[in-house]
């Protein structure tokens, strides 16, 4: 007896369509294709309902596998390695941007402008040479070998001005202000290079130059003065220095 393929639609006769394949047990068959478009379940055999409902299935477990299938792949030892790495180099990448446009400059200008200022407020040479740059340092260190005096003593003779009009016990404090900081022309820079180079004999390679305005207070027990220091910092060799100093009272 002939009979209509349920698959495909193939007259036939026999338990297998000769088409499709379809009866056949050994035979993946898509015999539900057809029902890929919305037609409802009820105009449906109870045997095309089973068959669909078994294709569902068997599609829903197909697709949990590929996805546990790639996600392993996703987060395999390599490739994981691969992605931290690949997230390191992008944000040193970016930090290396950051650095070099100046938006990400760091303290270090206002660490030395601090450290020339406390060292002479606290007589303390070590502090107040770590703000310059290497030869003028040692040139200082020429000039306290020179005194024969101890570093502290060497310092207030050497701020000695100071003492007369604030008195012995003077300090002084220093606030910069970094949002109005202005970056030095090349003119400058290239200038104060040219006149390192013919004090000490070197040309320092500067990187960045700075005018930073600060507030200063020298005080002591005979008087007390307010006003403003304008420091010219600039980088060289990755470090900053105080490079010079003009003071203007309030």
């Amino acid at each position: 007896m002939n009979k209509t393929c349920k698959s495909c639609g193939t007259v036939h006769s026999g338990n297998v369509c000769p088409n499709c394949g379809y009866g056949n047990k050994d035979i993946k068959i898509k015999a539900f294709d057809k029902y890929k478009v919305d037609i409802p379940d009820r105009f449906l055999t109870e045997e095309q309902k089973a068959e669909k409902k078994a294709a569902e299935e068997q599609n829903k477990t197909e697709k949990q596998q590929n996805s546990k299938a790639s996600l392993a792949r996703e987060t395999s030892p390599q490739n994981l390695k691969f992605l931290i790495i690949l997230i390191i180099i992008v944000i040193a990448a970016a930090a290396l941007i950051l650095v070099q446009s100046g938006v990400f400059e760091g303290d270090g200008y206002i660490d030395s402008i601090n450290s020339y200022i406390e060292g002479i407020s606290e007589r303390n040479y070590d502090k107040y040479t770590s703000s310059m740059p290497t030869e003028m340092a040692a040139d200082s260190d020429a000039e306290l070998e020179k005194s024969g005096l101890e570093k502290s003593d060497f310092m207030a003779q050497l701020f000695s001005d100071y003492a007369v009009q604030f008195g012995d016990d003077y300090t002084i404090s220093v606030i910069p202000d970094k949002e109005s900081r202005e970056e030095l022309d090349n003119e400058l820079v290239s200038e104060f290079a040219e006149q390192y180079n013919a004090a000490y004999g070197v040309k320092p390679e500067i990187k960045k130059a700075y005018a930073v305005p600060c507030s200063v207070t020298f005080s002591g027990s005979l008087d007390t003065v307010s006003g403003s220091l304008f420091f010219n910092v600039v980088k060289i060799d990755g470090n900053w220095f105080v490079a010079g100093v003009d003071f203007i009272a309030e």
